[in-house]
Formats: structure tokens, C-alpha cells, sequence
């Protein structure tokens, strides 16, 4: 038999032993050909703080979504900082090309910032895959740009007024409750005030959103019809005049210069030498923190007074996740976007920024902040002031394009006169040339 015939005997025996075996059981398979190929999860990440890294709640939320997502992996990109300075390494890492996914937002100018220089994610589209209703769930706490979503709230921060009971007691005063002006703060302050023991009658901080409020709180717009500036609207004037008078004429609260000299900041109050402190509702966190802040006496929280018949509006502030234009995984990235919206608040015991909620929904986030403050903050007070208080909400801040800009301007400005090196008028004029300029050239750049 010669070598040709050989091989083909061996390829016809092989082929027949092959057909034998598929035919002689169906029980059994080859393992490749049942056996399914397991992809390795998606990695979706996400810019977090320092203070959130070593967070135990944050992250446990992190681990319970990647519980209901198995196929998703969350990583998180710890960048150091806070505020403005953790932004503008992230600033960095998104214009260079940095894929992390999620990226959050402590208040409008920053998202204002991405959404409308096209760094995010549009998410219209993404919802309507996932079934998602972002109207029906966040309503007026929703952003839109040219009715486009670019970011989902995770909670909100009101503002309103807490006080030190001691020093109430102690110079006879009633505590405030209810409806009140500002004029009506202003005299309650003063008879709180004791400068013979060191004690100021208020706390005002020195964020830009104090330079302005009263403006914020009757909604006059920030820029005019034609795109300029509008700081030449008589509210911006009084409310410059508001903080000066507060804290140079009646002498209430430290002056700019003091408050800066001093390192002064929002837990000055628990030194026991303030009576009340306008503020937004992070400072609820430092109520229930008697380990860094402890203190011999008791706070009370009541709602913010009112800006005159124009101005029964509150202020808030609200936290926002978006997804960085640079993402590869937008769909997996919208998934834990989701989820933060429907859990952050809950986890990490804040104000929510919904309008889909229950009564009980709401009673027990209430209830879970009084507890945090071993009930110092009651229920129905934490209620009465940040949500059912009759005010409505502006926010705390001035967006635009020019957002940033505006601020720093500002704030220049606004020190120079409140340290009476500038006239009101004067500060008045250069905020809003200075804010003029900086509108004209970004128009020039686009």
C-alpha cells in the first residue's frame, strides 16, 4: 500500500470515529460549546475627594451599587483638594484627555462651567434608553442648556438661620420663629451683641453669594437683555450695602478684614461668641459632629428672613453629577449616574434635590437628620426651616458664562469697598465693567 492510500485511510477512519462519537450520545457536549464565555466587568470611575475616599457610607454606596450591577466595577480617582482647588486638577485631567467617567459638582458655577463648554455627557438620550425620567424625578432642581440635560442632582443644601440658645437665654431674647425680615434679624442681632464678653449678635461668611443675596432672594436677573452685566440694578447696590452695614455701621458681625485676619469660617459658631449664623444646611453635618465641634451649649435652627415683599425667596445650592465628554463607558457611567441621584442623599444624610418624594419619603430624611443631632435640631424645626417654610428657591449662586469671572471680580471689588478703600458707587461701577469686559471677550473667543 503506498503512502498516498495510507493517508487517506487514516483522514477516512478519523472522520468516521468523529461522526461515532456525535452520534452515539446526546447527553453529553463539548464543555467549548456549552460552556459560556464570562466577560470581565466594565470599570466605570469616578472623581472623589480625599474626605469621601475614607468615607465608611460612601463607600458602602459604591459596593451596594456594584452589588445590583455586577458587570460593573467602580473605581474611584482620588484627587486632592477641595473646591475650587480639587476643580482645577480635574480641570486639567478632563482638557487632557482623562477618562474617568463621573465627576461631581458642589454647586451651579461649576456645572454651570462643563455643562456649557461641552466637557459632559449629553444625557437625554441615555435616560431614554435606561427608562429613566429625569423631568418627573428632579423638576426644578434640573439644569437644562438649550433643553439639553447634562447633569443629575444628588441632593441640595438650603439656607436658613441657626442660633445659640445660651446666648439667647442669657440676654433675654426670644428665639426667632416663624415669618421675619431682614430688618428684624438686624435688631434681634443687636441685642445679642456684647462686645464687653466678646460676643457678636451674627456670623456672616465671606462667600461671594453674601455680596449679592438680597438680590438672589427677589430673583433680579443677573445680566441684561443684551447679555451685559445687569450689577447696575439697585438690589445688587443694596445688598453690597447690606453686608457693610451688617458689619462696619452696626458693627454685628466681623468685619471682612477681622473675619479674614482671624481665619474666621462656619464653625466660628460653635466657639460660643456668635449669636446666629446665616448659612446653608451643611452646617446640620457639624451640629451632629460634637467630636470636632463640641460646645456647653444648644443650637436652634429657624428659617431665612425675608428680603421685603419681592424677596420671600430662600436660597439653595445643589450637587450634581455629570459624565465627562472623555468616558468610554457612558452607558455603564449613566447606570451609577442613576443610582447616585436616587441614593446620595439617602447614604450620606443630605437634603435631597427631588420632586418625586412622599410625605413619609421626606419625614424620614428629616427624621434622619434630627437624629444625627441627637434631636438638638428637631423634626418639625429642621421642616419648618429648609423645606416647609413658604419660601421659594433661587440659587445661591450667579451663573453664566462668565460665571468665574464674575466671582473673582467680585470679590475684589467688593473687599476694597468693605475695608473703606472704595466708595459703594465706585465698586458698584467697576463689578460691572469688569464683568462687561470679561462677557466681550468670551463672545470674542467663540
Amino acid at each position: 500500500m503506498n503512502l498516498k492510500k495510507v493517508i487517506v485511510m487514516g483522514l477516512t477512519l478519523s472522520m468516521l470515529a468523529s461522526m461515532a462519537v456525535g452520534c452515539g450520545s446526546t447527553k453529553s457536549a463539548s464543555p467549548a460549546s456549552t460552556t459560556a464565555v464570562k466577560k470581565d466587568p466594565v470599570t466605570v470611575s469616578i472623581f472623589v475627594p480625599p474626605s469621601y475616599d475614607k468615607d465608611e457610607k460612601f463607600n458602602k454606596m459604591l459596593t451596594d451599587f456594584s452589588v445590583k450591577e455586577p458587570n460593573i466595577k467602580v473605581e474611584k480617582n482620588v484627587i486632592p483638594g477641595e473646591g475650587g482647588d480639587m476643580f482645577q486638577k480635574i480641570d486639567v485631567a478632563v482638557m487632557s484627555a482623562d477618562t474617568t467617567d463621573l465627576i461631581q459638582f458642589p454647586n451651579h458655577i461649576f456645572e454651570n462651567k462643563y455643562a456649557s463648554n461641552g466637557l459632559l455627557v449629553p444625557l437625554n438620550d441615555l435616560a431614554k434608553q435606561e427608562n429613566v425620567d429625569l423631568d418627573k424625578s428632579y423638576g426644578k432642581y434640573m439644569v437644562k442648556y438649550n433643553n439639553t440635560i447634562y447633569t443629575i442632582p444628588d441632593s441640595s443644601s438650603i439656607w436658613s438661620v441657626y442660633y445659640n440658645k445660651k446666648i439667647f437665654d442669657d440676654a433675654k431674647v426670644p428665639y426667632p420663629k416663624g415669618d421675619w425680615t431682614w430688618d428684624q434679624f438686624i435688631d434681634t442681632a443687636k441685642k445679642l451683641n456684647n462686645p464687653a464678653k466678646g460676643i457678636y449678635g451674627s456670623l456672616f461668611l465671606q462667600y461671594d453669594t453674601m455680596s449679592y443675596m438680597l438680590a438672589q432672594q427677589r430673583k433680579v436677573p443677573a445680566y441684561k437683555e443684551d447679555g451685559t452685566s445687569n450689577f447696575d440694578d439697585p438690589a445688587f447696590k443694596e445688598s453690597l450695602k447690606f453686608y457693610y452695614d451688617i458689619t462696619n455701621t452696626f458693627k454685628i458681625a466681623p468685619s471682612w478684614l477681622e473675619f479674614k485676619t482671624k481665619k474666621l469660617g462656619p464653625a466660628t459658631f460653635f466657639e460660643g461668641k456668635t449669636g446666629m449664623e446665616f448659612v446653608s444646611s451643611f452646617m446640620v453635618d457639624y451640629v451632629a459632629n460634637l467630636t470636632q465641634y463640641p460646645r456647653d451649649f444648644k443650637t436652634g435652627i429657624t428659617k431665612t428672613p425675608s428680603a421685603g415683599p419681592n424677596g420671600n425667596t430662600n436660597l439653595a445650592s445643589v450637587d450634581f453629577y455629570g459624565i465627562n465628554k472623555n468616558s468610554k463607558n457612558q452607558k455603564e457611567a449613566f447606570k451609577l449616574l442613576s443610582y447616585l441621584g436616587d441614593n446620595f442623599y439617602k447614604v450620606m444624610n443630605k437634603l435631597p434635590a427631588r420632586v418625586d418624594l412622599s410625605k413619609e419619603d421626606t419625614n424620614s430624611i428629616l427624621k434622619n437628620l434630627s437624629d444625627s443631632t441627637r434631636g438638638e435640631l428637631s423634626q418639625d424645626d429642621l421642616n419648618n426651616a429648609l423645606l416647609n417654610n413658604g419660601m421659594g428657591i433661587n440659587s445661591e449662586k450667579i451663573t453664566g458664562d462668565v460665571a468665574t469671572d464674575f466671582k473673582a471680580n467680585l470679590l475684589r471689588e467688593a473687599e476694597i469697598y468693605y475695608v473703606d478703600k472704595k466708595s459703594l458707587d465706585d465698586a458698584v461701577k467697576d463689578i460691572k465693567k469688569t464683568t462687561d469686559d470679561a462677557i466681550k471677550n468670551k463672545k470674542a473667543q467663540k
